[in-house]
C-alpha cells in the first residue's frame, strides 16, 4: 500500500484556514481512496509544538514534534499574523529548513511563503500569494518572482497559493496531480467547492489594489503606465516623463511598490490584456498589439510564464 505522507507546519500566529482547509482536503481524499478500494493512502500530520494558537487563539492537535517528523511526500507552510515573526527567528527558519530537505514537494498559502522565503529555497522562483502582501514578499526578497494575481501556481516541486480559501485550492490541485481529478472532484462535492478554479483564474481583488504611492512622481509615473500601454515604457521614458535620472527613478519606483519598473509595465500589460481576453473577440494579435505585448506569439509566452495558460484556454474559461 503506497501512503503519501502530508505535513504541515503550525507556528504561533498561524491562519487557522489555511491549515485546516488542506488538511480536510487531504484527510478527504484519504477517504476517498479507502472507499474506493484503492491502495494508495494519505496520512496528514501537523507538525509544531503543542498547544500552537492560531492568529484567532484556535489549537489544534495532535502535533508532531519536528525533530519527530521523519520524511514527507509533501510540507505545508500556512500563512498567518505570526509568519513574519516566524521568518526573522533563526531557530524557526532553520527547522523549515530541516523539514523541507525531508519534503518531496513544498506548498505554501499565503504568507507561508515568507517563511519558506527565508530558508532560500525560492530564490529564481516564481511563487503565488495573496495580493495584499505581493509587493513586500517582492521587497523583502528580491530573488523571489512573486504573482500576486493567481489563485495558485507550480514551479518544479514547489506549489503556492494565495490566501485563506485558496489553500483548498492548492490542496485539490495536489490531489489531482497525485491521484488523478475522480478522487480531487468527490472530496470538493464533500467539501461543496468548485472543483476547482484553475490556478490561473484571478483573485477576486487585484494585485495594484495596494496602497497608493507617497512620492508624486511614481503616482504620474504609474498614471503614464496605466494611460500608454502600447507606448515605449522603458525606465529612460518614464525617467524622463517625470524629470528623474533614469537610476534615482529607479530606485524610488521599486522602494514605493515593490517592483522594478519594467516588472510593473509588464504586469500591467498582461492585466490589460486578461481584461480584453475576458471581455472581448478581438483576435490576439490586436489584443497584445494594444497592450504593448508586440504579437501574439509574445502574448503565448508571458501568459504561459506568468499565469500558467494559453491566451485561448483562458478566454474559454474566462469570457463573458
Amino acid at each position: 500500500m503506497a501512503t503519501r505522507r502530508i505535513g504541515i507546519l503550525v507556528f504561533p500566529g498561524y491562519q487557522g484556514l489555511d491549515v485546516v482547509g488542506p488538511y480536510e482536503v487531504f484527510r478527504g481524499a484519504d477517504d476517498a481512496l479507502q472507499l474506493s478500494g484503492s491502495p494508495e493512502r494519505y496520512e496528514v500530520i501537523l507538525i509544531g509544538e503543542p498547544n500552537c494558537a492560531s492568529e484567532t487563539g484556535l489549537t489544534i492537535g495532535p502535533v508532531v514534534p519536528p525533530h519527530e517528523v521523519g520524511a514527507l511526500d509533501t510540507l505545508i507552510l500556512p500563512g498567518g499574523r505570526g509568519v513574519r515573526s516566524a521568518a526573522e527567528q533563526p531557530a524557526t527558519v532553520k527547522m523549515a529548513e530541516d523539514l523541507a530537505q525531508q519534503a518531496a514537494r513544498l506548498a505554501t498559502v499565503c504568507t507561508g511563503a515568507f517563511l519558506l522565503a527565508a530558508t532560500g529555497r525560492l530564490s529564481g522562483r516564481t511563487v503565488a500569494t495573496h495580493w495584499a502582501y505581493a509587493e513586500e514578499l517582492a521587497s523583502r526578497f528580491p530573488t523571489v518572482s512573486v504573482d500576486g494575481d493567481s489563485i495558485y501556481r507550480q514551479d518544479g516541486h514547489i506549489w503556492s497559493s494565495a490566501g485563506v480559501t485558496a489553500g483548498i485550492d492548492l490542496a485539490l490541485a495536489l490531489v489531482d496531480a497525485d491521484v488523478g481529478p475522480e478522487v480531487a472532484h468527490l472530496v470538493s462535492c464533500w467539501l461543496v467547492v468548485f472543483l476547482r478554479r484553475p490556478g490561473g483564474q484571478r483573485q477576486f481583488a487585484r494585485a495594484t489594489a495596494g496602497p497608493p504611492p507617497q512620492h508624486g512622481a511614481i503616482a504620474q509615473a504609474r498614471q503614464f503606465i496605466h494611460q500608454n500601454l502600447a507606448e515605449d515604457l522603458r525606465v529612460e521614458t518614464l525617467a524622463g516623463e517625470v524629470a528623474l535620472s533614469q537610476r534615482h527613478f529607479a530606485r524610488l519606483f521599486r522602494s514605493e511598490t515593490g517592483l522594478t519598473p519594467a516588472a510593473y509595465v509588464q504586469q500591467r500589460r498582461l492585466d490589460a490584456a486578461r481584461d480584453l481576453l475576458e471581455s472581448t473577440s478581438l483576435p490576439l494579435n490586436h489584443i497584445a498589439r494594444n497592450c504593448g505585448l508586440g504579437s501574439s506569439e509574445t502574448l503565448r509566452r508571458v501568459m504561459a510564464d506568468q499565469v500558467g495558460v494559453s491566451p485561448e484556454a483562458y478566454r474559454s474559461r474566462f469570457s463573458h
